[in-house]
């Protein structure tokens, strides 16, 4: 990884979370993260909020959610 462009890593980090999340809360709206540790084997995501259609409100401190391989 060490010669890894950052960019593109990134790219393929936020896609990964995102399939990761919608996995997680398929019908979520209005998804609110406020920080995101991301390492080769998990996800951490700190401070996350979303919407869900029937009304209510998901708050989370603290989500650790693993990778995919």
């Amino acid at each position: 990884m060490g010669n890894a462009d950052p960019v593109q890593l990134g790219i393929e980090t936020a896609e990964a979370l995102q399939q990761a999340l919608a996995e997680l809360l398929p019908d979520a709206m209005n998804v609110q993260i406020a920080t995101v540790n991301a390492s080769p084997d998990q996800f951490e995501v700190l401070g996350l909020r979303a919407d869900l259609p029937d009304g209510s409100t998901v708050q989370r401190s603290r989500i650790v959610i693993p990778r995919r391989r």
